[in-house]
C-alpha cells in the first residue's frame, strides 16, 4: 500500500482527503451493518482515497473489480421467498 513509503505530511494529506468521504462510507457502514473505520481503512489501503479506475479493473474508493465468470453464481441459483425468508434451489430448465 502507498500509504506505508508516505512521511509525515503525505499521510495528513491521504487523511484529509479521506474526511471528504466519511459521511459516505458512514452512511453506507450503518447500512449494510459494518465498521466505518474497517471501511475506511479498506479505502485508505485500496484507493488512498482518490477514487478512480485502476490498470488492473479496479473502479472508485475501493477500488472494486467484476467477479469473474468462473466464481459467478447464477442469479436464479436460490429463490428466495419473502414470507417465510427461506431459500429453495432453482428448477432445472432442461
Amino acid at each position: 500500500a502507498a500509504y506505508r513509503r508516505m512521511d509525515r505530511p503525505e499521510v495528513a494529506k491521504l487523511l484529509a482527503r479521506g474526511e471528504a468521504h466519511a459521511a459516505a462510507v458512514e452512511s453506507g457502514a450503518r447500512t449494510f451493518g459494518v465498521d466505518p473505520e474497517l471501511l475506511m481503512g479498506v479505502a485508505a489501503t485500496e484507493s488512498s482515497f482518490v477514487p478512480r479506475d485502476s490498470a488492473d479493473g479496479g473502479h472508485g474508493l475501493f477500488q472494486v473489480t467484476a467477479v469473474p465468470a468462473s466464481a459467478a453464481v447464477r442469479r436464479d441459483f436460490a429463490r428466495c421467498t419473502s414470507a417465510k425468508l427461506r431459500c429453495a434451489p432453482a428448477r432445472s430448465r432442461s
